[in-house]
């Protein structure tokens, strides 16, 4: 069983959208760093004075960075100090390194192990603070399971399916969860109020200063958020592994292929239709059967590929209007995803505007096919 305030997600999203929106201007002054690789590695005896800006499959960060760290990639690792915020968008997140102030995450596998100075707000599929960690904010954790081993300095709030705090938590405890376990080394100085249909499981030795108040959930909240979540970090990932098999020729696609955008539009709007009923007609004449499921398996095939390239397109054009560049890197794909995922939670507007996106990518993709088989 799993529990979410749908708000919490989107919102976030939302965030990330505006941070992202905001600092891409300031890509281009000399004092921000902005690296774009396969790997990137920033040695120990590494300074960046500024802030730091980087997308690739995998980061390592082991020196010190005085601004600001923001990254979008397969892996990140922070092993040396960051002297303000953390901004990360990952399948793994691992961060031992000192952060002096607040940590964002959106990841699959969180893993915290050093001092953080802020608040630690994380989206994804697990999440563990090690013993080593001390966390002298909030953490707000929104997803799957979190493993509390390490010292929070603030409260500790969010939704989980299961969480074990086996540390010290200096204030409250407030959240939404399936099972909560407090283990041997348990130590809540505030009260715990805790949301959940079980019981709480609380070890010999664990101490709770305040009150403990259970609210009971006889019915499992809307989880709709929680759909929309795993959707979008499906289709980031499809879209990143599409950018990172066929990325020369993705540059070429969405300068080429989907341009002009009236034209494109007009091309995928005519097979989008045409296709299906051309297939259903052939398969009805029954001489025309292998051609018309051929027909239709194309078309299936084209709108499977026009919702992985959609981000991509997306994200390449919303980079161009900020900086005048066109470009199609990990950053691009990342911001298209985010951009894409909030555009479906807008009602009329959003959809209809994502469905204008997916004509076009469309009609990109069949005069892709059409100038590889001309």
């Amino acid at each position: 069983m799993f529990y979410l305030r749908r708000t919490h997600p989107v919102y976030f999203l939302g965030f990330l959208l505006v941070a992202f929106i905001a600092v891409m201007p300031s890509f281009a002054q000399a004092e921000t760093v902005v690296r774009t690789s396969e790997t990137i590695s920033i040695a120990s005896e590494q300074i960046i004075e500024e802030d730091f800006y980087a997308a690739a499959g995998t980061i390592s960060m082991s020196g010190n960075i005085k601004g600001d760290m923001h990254a979008a990639a397969g892996t990140v690792t922070l092993n040396g100090t960051v002297d303000s915020d953390v901004g990360v968008a990952a399948g793994t997140v691992q961060i031992h390194g000192k952060v002096a102030d607040d940590v964002r995450v959106v990841a699959g596998e969180v893993t915290l192990g050093s001092e953080i100075n802020g608040d630690v707000f994380v989206i994804a599929g697990s999440l563990t603070i090690l013993s080593t960690a001390k966390i002298n904010g909030d953490v707000f954790f929104f997803g799957e399971n979190a493993d509390i081993e390490g010292e929070i300095g603030g409260s500790l709030m969010g939704t989980y399916a299961t969480l074990r705090v086996n540390g010290k938590v200096a204030g409250d405890m407030d959240v939404l969860v399936s099972k909560l376990t407090l283990g041997e080394r348990a130590d809540v100085v505030g009260s715990l109020r805790y949301k959940s249909a079980n019981d709480l499981v609380r070890s010999q030795n664990a101490v709770v200063g305040g009150e403990i108040i259970k609210n009971s959930v006889e019915e499992e909240p809307d989880t709709m958020w929680r759909t929309v979540l795993i959707s979008f970090l499906v289709s980031l990932f499809g879209s990143l592994t599409f950018y990172l098999v066929l990325r020369n020729r993705l540059y070429s696609f969405v300068a080429k292929d989907c341009s002009p955008a009236g034209i494109r539009g007009l091309i995928g709007i005519l097979t989008l239709v045409g296709l299906p009923i051309a297939g259903l007609l052939l398969i009805v004449t029954v001489l025309g059967v292998w051609l018309g499921l051929l027909l239709l398996a194309f078309w299936f095939l084209l709108i499977f590929l026009a919702y992985l390239l959609i981000p991509i397109v997306l994200g390449s054009f919303l980079w161009m209007l900020a900086t005048k560049k066109n470009q199609v890197n990990t950053m691009t794909v990342l911001i298209g995803t985010l951009v894409f995922f909030i555009m479906l939670q807008i009602p009329v507007v959003g959809i209809a505007a994502a469905i204008v996106l997916g004509c076009i990518t469309s009609g990109g993709v069949v005069m892709s096919v059409y100038r590889f088989i001309r």
